[in-house]
């Protein structure tokens, strides 16, 4: 599982997000949205973007 992650984070990094802590929340003023989506439908992930959810899904 660890592979998937990483591969993903690859992708994600400077793109449209990056992989945030479970528990991790948006600090105040900080223009971003904290969400979560799954990997392959089955694992769960945070995500920080400067997108909205439904901007980052569209592109997904």
């Amino acid at each position: 599982m660890s592979n998937i992650l990483e591969i993903k984070q690859q992708q994600l990094l400077n793109k449209i997000g990056q992989i945030v802590a479970w528990d991790y929340k948006a600090k105040p003023g900080e223009k971003c949205s904290v969400f979560t989506v799954y990997i392959n439908g089955e694992i769960p992930v945070r995500i920080k973007s400067e997108l909205s959810y439904e901007q980052f899904c569209k592109i997904c």
